[in-house]
């Protein structure tokens, strides 16, 4: 039998965070690949990369003209960040250090 506060802690969560405005979005899975692949390096003892690594990792993907490899990998790494999955700060300083 469950404790009855763990049961109303577990539904206390479940309901905050149903209403976070990000719940129910898609995530490219190019992202999720990604993220994967970060994941791995960091298991394999890997603390930090740059940003050359990260661009390696994504491999090649299809993008429009607008946009570059290395501006794509930004976009993913603040979207990793604000999850709490990597370190990253896109300032020109300090964007080619990525913490895992």
């Amino acid at each position: 039998p469950e404790d009855p506060e763990v049961a109303n802690l577990r539904q206390f969560i479940l309901d905050i965070a149903r209403q976070q405005s990000y719940m129910g979005e898609r995530i490219p899975i190019k992202w999720l690949e990604l993220r994967s692949k970060l994941l791995e390096m960091y298991k394999q003892g890997t603390r930090y990369c740059d940003m050359e690594t990260v661009v390696e990792a994504m491999g090649t993907s299809h993008l429009s003209a607008d946009i570059t490899q290395e501006e794509n990998a930004v976009g993913i790494l603040r979207f990793l960040y604000f999850k709490g999955d990597v370190i990253f700060f896109p300032t020109p300083s300090l964007r080619n250090f990525v913490i895992l």
